[in-house]
């Protein structure tokens, strides 16, 4: 199994010691729609607890990969788009839960050192995930 299959896998069951497993103990995680980094292990089991908590049907499938860049030293980064469903059924720190089910599409580099474990996460999705419908702006009038 690939790294990016073994981390969508591992996000897709409710076990946090499956998921911070996969991972060194001082990586990153990187969440740009909520706008903060988790560190290590204990952040990263608390990131997971807190998604899963307010998900608990959460599931990611991985729709498409890109070419596995060598960093050198044995250190690879691995580019996938996810496709994520659940049901947004307990409050984020700073995210009213909806109720609503709900479907997002992401795009996550995982940075994976020389022993396979995952050393840093950057993930991208729109924020409003949850949205009953989102709202189309022109980014050219935002700033």
């Amino acid at each position: 199994m690939s790294q990016s299959q073994t981390w969508v896998s591992a996000w897709s069951q409710t076990n946090p010691e499956v998921w911070t497993s996969i991972y060194t103990p001082t990586a990153a995680y990187t969440d740009y729609a909520f706008g903060f980094i988790r560190r290590g292990t204990a952040g990263l089991e608390n990131h997971f607890n807190l998604w899963r908590t307010a998900h608990p049907d959460f599931e990611a499938t991985i729709l498409e990969t890109w070419p596995v860049k060598d960093l050198g030293n044995g250190r690879t980064k691995h580019s996938i788009r996810t496709k994520n469903v659940g049901t947004f059924m307990k409050d984020l720190p700073s995210k009213k839960a909806s109720g609503r089910k709900w479907e997002f599409y992401a795009v996550v580099d995982l940075v994976v050192s020389g022993n396979g474990k995952i050393e840093e996460v950057e993930e991208w999705y729109c924020r409003e995930f949850d949205a009953e419908k989102l709202v189309e702006r022109d980014a050219a009038s935002t700033s």
